[in-house]
């Protein structure tokens, strides 16, 4: 049979991993999903901040770029945003040879990648209505590092999961020996039982262990007690070949030579009986 030992180490870990990797997940999914609110109002105020650089101008609608973020200038710094009109759009200079793509609707999304260094941009769409016409704004940050972030977070929570599960299987290694310890001493309380060495077992145990100790010494109880039943006629046959009562007496003198019990005893005694009948029921010799 498999032992306890192993059932459990098998069971707390297929637990451990499956609570685990749910709660990783879990936790991982809800602090990007925190990320990515935060980084979307840091997107939301950038582009509001392009839609005040929009300004009237002799040729009509320009954009202030005095009023920019220098990250705006610089190609593939990371911030981009595109402006679309109603006949045309304009891109930022970051860009630079890329496009930006235009999201169908407004709001977040990720994953989008750009650049020759594959980078995954954060995207906010918001539509605005400016000099009587619809304006749509996008703008996008790089999205590269935190993803990196999280990659690693993953690794760190994998080493620290499995650490964590292996001192977890030590401590209930060691629960679990201390646990099967009583058993362990019944066991050898029962070894002495058949040595002779005492009657009935320890009724101190655990809780858990108190019905079968009290079945153990029931059981045991009522061995001695039938066989002392069994026993009795014959010792008072015994008795009555020997007048003397010599057979009692050798009985427990050879008795007290180590504990034992009644039916040990009285075993002796119907053997230490027989031995001295043994010679007066053989016949005797015929003279000539």
């Amino acid at each position: 049979m498999r032992s306890i030992q192993r059932r459990l180490s098998l069971g707390l870990i297929s637990v451990m991993v499956i609570v685990g990797l749910v709660l990783a997940q879990t936790s991982l999914w809800l602090f990007e999903v925190g990320l990515q609110r935060y980084l979307e109002a840091g997107l939301r105020n950038d582009s509001e901040n392009l839609l005040v650089a929009l300004v009237r101008g002799p040729g009509g609608v320009q954009l202030d770029e005095q009023r920019l973020s220098p990250a705006y200038q610089r190609p593939f710094s990371g911030h981009y945003f595109r402006i679309d009109f109603s006949d045309n759009h304009w891109r930022s200079r970051s860009l630079w040879d890329q496009e930006l793509p235009q999201l169908p609707q407004a709001g977040l999304k990720g994953n989008l990648q750009l650049g020759p260094e594959g980078q995954q941009l954060l995207v906010l769409r918001s539509d605005y209505k400016r000099f009587g016409q619809s304006i749509s704004i996008s703008v996008a940050q790089d999205y590269t590092p935190v993803r990196e972030s999280f990659r690693l977070m993953r690794q760190v929570g994998l080493v620290l999961g499995l650490a964590a599960l292996l001192l977890i299987l030590i401590l209930q290694r060691v629960t679990v020996r201390r646990a099967l310890r009583p058993l362990e001493t019944a066991r050898e309380q029962i070894a002495q039982l058949q040595q002779g060495q005492r009657s009935q077992l320890d009724t101190q145990v655990p809780v858990e262990l108190e019905p079968l100790v009290a079945q153990i010494n029931h059981l045991l109880a009522h061995t001695e007690d039938s066989s002392n039943a069994r026993a009795t006629p014959w010792v008072t046959s015994a008795m009555l070949e020997d007048p003397a009562g010599g057979i009692v007496e050798r009985g427990f003198q050879r008795a007290a030579q180590g504990p034992a019990t009644i039916g040990q005893v009285v075993a002796r005694a119907v053997a230490a009986g027989a031995a001295t009948a043994q010679p007066r029921t053989q016949p005797r010799a015929s003279g000539r």
